[in-house]
């Protein structure tokens, strides 16, 4: 199998036998669903260089939707050698374009999924590792309701493409899948395409976290994470690798995340409430979409630096869209690292888009996402750090106390083409929007601030609508950004003076 991005590829061909002369193979296309010079370019005839060589071709990036497509070659003559039994090959060209994952409207249930249900009970609980193991590509395992105790063994591990793994009812709070705080691996540990994992519940989250995508020989794409609920985590909860193979085209939608103060302070007894805690954790990622969650409680009280949702390592084709995040310590950060990381991911077109400096993500969208904090310890509400073309819009941000740094903030001046748009910034004291070393930045007339209780319904129960004498009203900006000037987190559509912040205002 090659990958449509490679370019290139190669099929071995062996010589037995000691040669008299130059060899030369010719060959042909003899089938398959791949079309020549389309999707791949064959040549006609290869010198045989050694013992063993091979023929090279080209594979043609297109750009199209096409799913997995093959081609078989034959060799039909060779001058200086004799043609064996084994003179045909086929090749399997894994397409790199993706059909974005589309989110239901108000994140309605998924309704029945997969080819073949198969019934799970608490009692499978000591074979749920086996069972999801034999998968077929396309089963659906539908859990029973109850509480399902893991032990180190239980790590599900989906090696078939189309799995899907759901709740009977279609409630979150119906089956409970619980880690026991393990050190050992995930409790999914997604290795293939089309997975979804949806209407169930994990709780006590060890540090192997409770999806990950840990195969290092084969990139996935395709997974879906809905109607889940996350609590106590004692690691990140969902995380990408940084290479050799990548997780793209996910979506992580209508799910809830959130660190209780329990739990929190068993950790921080514990010494584990770390910077090694967090909902979501890309890593050289493309085109995820993370919609319409809720996010709670993921800080400390010494004030580390837990990031509810990071994009890193050449994160691209980001949308963080309609999320509720309540009481964090970093809600959002898109970027990281300022100088470029050994071994990280390439995708060709980075200095044609970015430049010649190092970005840490491209192509990001936070688009009507509310941030709220009340009682904890707050760093930031959203912060760009070295950012390609990031476009923030339509959030808000609001805080009863100061934050260490800002509302939302914009860092290194390696960062270029962001877009700062009708975004509402409301704290009771302290910098709204802040410029870091050197950050190339211009806010559109369309940006708010001010305190809590000039803007909202009830800033102290975080209730974060409008009221008719906020600023904010008909304070956007229309023309900046109009393909962002859409509707607002409740859905709300937003009318030709739109409103600043993620709610539009309603009488």
């Amino acid at each position: 199998m090659v990958s449509e991005d490679n370019g290139t590829g190669r099929i071995g061909v062996t010589l037995n036998g000691q040669r008299c002369g130059d060899v030369t193979l010719s060959v042909v296309v003899t089938g398959g669903d791949a079309t020549s010079l389309i999707d791949f370019v064959v040549p006609n005839a290869s010198p045989f260089e050694d013992a063993t060589s091979s023929i090279a071709f080209d594979v043609v990036n297109d750009g199209d939707v096409e799913g997995e497509e093959s081609f078989s070659v034959a060799i039909v003559d060779v001058s200086g050698a004799v043609v064996g039994t084994a003179s045909t090959h086929t090749v399997t060209i894994r397409d790199d374009d993706f059909t974005p994952l589309t989110l239901p409207q108000a994140c309605a249930p998924l309704g029945a999924l997969g080819a073949r249900e198969i019934a799970v009970s608490p009692a499978d609980a000591p074979n749920l590792g086996a069972l999801v193991a034999g998968a077929l590509p396309g089963d659906a395992f539908v859990f029973a309701s109850g509480l399902y105790v893991l032990d180190e063994s239980n790590t599900m591990v989906i090696r078939r493409n189309g799995v899907v793994v759901r709740s009977a009812s279609g409630r979150a709070a119906d089956v409970i899948l619980d880690h026991g705080a393990l050190d050992t691996g995930p409790v999914f540990d997604v290795r293939a395409d089309n997975v979804t994992i949806a209407d169930l519940s994990i709780k006590n989250i060890g540090v192997g976290g409770a999806v990950r995508f840990r195969d290092a020989d084969r990139s996935v794409r395709n997974t879906t994470l809905y109607n889940v609920t996350f609590t106590q985590p004692h690691g990140n909860v969902i995380q990408t690798p940084p290479g050799p193979a990548y997780a793209d085209n996910g979506m992580v939608a209508c799910s809830r995340f959130v660190l209780d103060d329990e739990h929190r302070d068993a950790l921080e007894l514990a010494g584990e409430c770390t910077f090694a805690v967090r909902a979501v954790a890309l890593n050289a990622a493309r085109n995820w979409s993370i919609i319409g969650n809720a996010f709670s409680g993921f800080w400390c009280s010494a004030a580390l630096e837990l990031v509810t949702v990071q994009a890193t390592l050449n994160t691209r084709d980001l949308r963080v869209e309609r999320n509720t995040f309540v009481d964090n310590f970093i809600s959002m950060r898109f970027g990281l690292a300022e100088f470029r990381p050994a071994d990280v991911r390439t995708y060709g077109d980075e200095v044609a888009t970015c430049g010649s400096s190092y970005v840490d993500v491209i192509g990001v969208v936070a688009l009507a996402n509310s941030v709220y904090s009340r009682v904890a310890p707050l760093d930031t509400g959203l912060a760009v750090w070295n950012g390609c073309n990031v476009d923030v819009a339509h959030n808000t941000v609001a805080a009863l106390s100061t934050p260490l740094s800002s509302g939302i903030e914009y860092r290194y001046a390696t960062s270029s083409g962001a877009r700062l748009v009708n975004n509402l910034v409301s704290l009771s004291s302290g910098v709204a929007y802040r410029q870091r070393e050197g950050a190339p930045l211009s806010l559109s007339a369309g940006n708010a601030s001010g305190p809590p209780a000039t803007h909202f319904v009830d800033p102290t129960a975080g209730d974060l609508r409008l009221i008719a004498i906020s600023s904010a009203v008909n304070g956007g900006d229309a023309t900046a950004a109009p393909e962002l000037v859409t509707a607002d987190i409740e859905g709300v559509s937003r009318d030709a003076l739109p409103d600043a912040g993620a709610y539009e205002y309603v009488p």
